[in-house]
């Protein structure tokens, strides 16, 4: 009995996560984002267009792979495989479940917002001249809307990269890099604190307190001096992030009849002495 439904609860795990990650890639791939116009005289969106110092993939490696490096490592001197097995994979359930949550939000953010990036005029390449005719006076304009996206041929020679990357122009806020990159660095910020602090000189767990916050940091300021993202942006999917990890650490706060359990490790002499 307890086999099969520890092997429900499994299967009813993964059925979430798959269903969390579907929903990621229909928020991602499906809706169009809102169709927002701009002034002309507005700088923020006339910036030059830059490749990610930090790719996507690099990112999102990072940002889960830190997190269930640390779930191996600690969970590593647990007795028995079994149980060893329970509960890393209890940990990484919740973890999971947590990345996937922010990037759910996150998504939902971009497309409903569908604030232009500091390089929306580079990148989209607007239909209309941007001149006074179409613009307006600099002390009455107008607010266009009435444009598509040509996309920048010298930046994206290939059609389907160039339309790609014109659609994205309206996906700024919030950042993505930096609401997963803080959720992850975060969440390993917490795990080690719980797990560690009465186990290693504090020196050392703020050593990596301190790398995992410069990790974080940096992919937020590189989303700024790349041009992908305002500094608002970046700060509002930091919050996103962290206020995910303090959520999604609860889940592996053993309760106290858990860690009771684990305590009272009762001898086999005693077993025998307790069934005669």
């Amino acid at each position: 009995m307890g086999a099969s439904k520890t092997f429900m609860t499994v299967l009813c795990d993964l059925v979430i996560l798959g269903v969390m990650l579907t929903t990621l890639m229909v928020v991602k791939y499906v809706p169009n984002p809102t169709q927002n116009g701009f002034f002309c005289s507005d700088l923020s969106i006339r910036h030059p267009y830059f490749s990610s110092t930090i790719p996507t993939s690099i990112n999102v490696t990072t940002s889960y792979g830190v997190g269930i490096l640390l779930i191996l490592f600690t969970r590593r001197t647990t007795r028995g495989w079994l149980v060893r097995l329970g509960k890393v994979w209890s940990d990484t359930r919740c973890f999971l479940m947590g990345g996937l949550a922010t990037q759910v939000i996150s998504g939902v953010c971009k497309k409903l917002a569908g604030r232009l990036r500091p390089h929306f005029i580079a990148v989209c390449n607007p239909s209309i001249t941007l001149d006074e005719s179409n613009c307006g006076p600099s002390f009455s304009p107008i607010y266009l809307t009435d444009f598509t996206c040509e996309g920048n041929t010298e930046l994206f020679p290939d059609l389907g990269k160039r339309e790609h990357r014109a659609s994205e122009t309206r996906l700024s806020f919030l950042s993505g890099h930096a609401s997963i990159s803080s959720y992850g660095m975060m969440f390993a910020i917490l795990y080690i604190t719980f797990n560690y602090r009465r186990k290693i000189s504090p020196v050392v767990l703020m050593m990596f307190q301190v790398l995992f916050m410069i990790y974080m940091i940096s992919v937020g300021i590189s989303r700024v001096t790349d041009n992908k993202h305002h500094p608002t942006d970046v700060i509002a999917g930091m919050v996103l992030g962290s206020i995910m990890a303090i959520v999604t650490i609860h889940g592996f706060r053993e309760s106290k009849e858990e860690k009771e359990d684990d305590k009272k490790e009762i001898p086999p002499t005693q077993l025998i002495q307790q069934s005669s």
